[in-house]
Order: structure tokens, then C-alpha cells, then sequence
């Protein structure tokens, strides 16, 4: 899958402590990868506190690593929300909580 696929799951592993996190996207992956990067560089644009995390938790450059994992064939926000749902719960990742 490439950046531009739509309607997926995705996880951004912290590169420093190597704890991860899961999340969805109806759009383009490039745009949330725009806006983590963005919210990662520059404080005052933060919405997101994984965005934090991810700033304050590392030694090496690139600071995280992003890849969709699984693309719905449906393109309803509820399928997503529901199948990012059952992800989490089967994986409890430590980052999830710092989902708004």
C-alpha cells in the first residue's frame, strides 16, 4: 500500500521506545502524515498528543515510522471506527491513550 490509499488502519511506532499506535483514516494516509509531522515540528500546532510523544521521545532521526496495515473495502467512517476498535483491543497498544 502506498500513501495515497484511502479508507485504512494504520500504526506509527515511536522509532525511540518502540511503543506504537493505531488509528484510522478515511482520506489520504499522506494527509495524516502531513499533519503528524507538522504537530511533531512545530509545538504551537499541536492538536494531537501523540504528536508530543513522539517530540519528546527519541534520540534518532526519523523520530517514527507510519505503514497501513489494513484497507476496508467499505468506505463507511463507522467500519473503520469499528474495526479500529476490535484492533486495539486484541493489541492494547500503550500509545492509544494519548488518542484524543
Amino acid at each position: 500500500m502506498s500513501c495515497d490509499v484511502r479508507n485504512v488502519l494504520y500504526v506509527i511506532t515511536c522509532n525511540d521506545c518502540k511503543e506504537y499506535y493505531l488509528g484510522q483514516k478515511g482520506d489520504k494516509l499522506r494527509t495524516r502524515r502531513t499533519i503528524y509531522a507538522q504537530q511533531i515540528r512545530d509545538p504551537s500546532t499541536r492538536q494531537v498528543p501523540l504528536s508530543k510523544h513522539i517530540d519528546e521521545c527519541y534520540n534518532t532521526e526519523p523520530k517514527c515510522q507510519m505503514f497501513p496495515f489494513y484497507r476496508l473495502k467499505i468506505g463507511r467512517i463507522s467500519a473503520r471506527l469499528l474495526k479500529e476498535k476490535n484492533v486495539i483491543e486484541r493489541n492494547n497498544p500503550k500509545l492509544i491513550a494519548l488518542k484524543q
